[in-house]
């Protein structure tokens, strides 16, 4: 199990650490939990209608993996033709 505090926008590290806990020989498939404030307040207590900072690092992150795979999945069609 990893559960996710805080993450920055880096990708890189965010799925080396992701592979990390999927080790080889490993059976099962690990528990990732990511962690992500529900809102932010104004100083009278009324919810704000921004994102948080964990929203928009979780929606770059979710971004940049679904580019990679895009990009990675159009070479390999390339390359075999298909």
């Amino acid at each position: 199990t990893a559960i996710y505090v805080e993450r920055s926008y880096n990708g890189d590290d965010y799925y080396q650490s992701l592979h990390r806990v999927r080790r080889f020989g490993t059976t099962h498939s690990p528990h990732v939990i990511i962690l992500l404030s529900i809102d932010t307040k104004d100083k009278d207590g009324v919810s704000s209608t921004n994102p948080t900072i964990d929203h928009v690092i979780h929606k770059v992150l979710g971004f940049k993996r679904d580019n990679s795979i895009q990009i990675t999945t159009g070479l390999v069609r390339e390359v075999l033709g298909v």
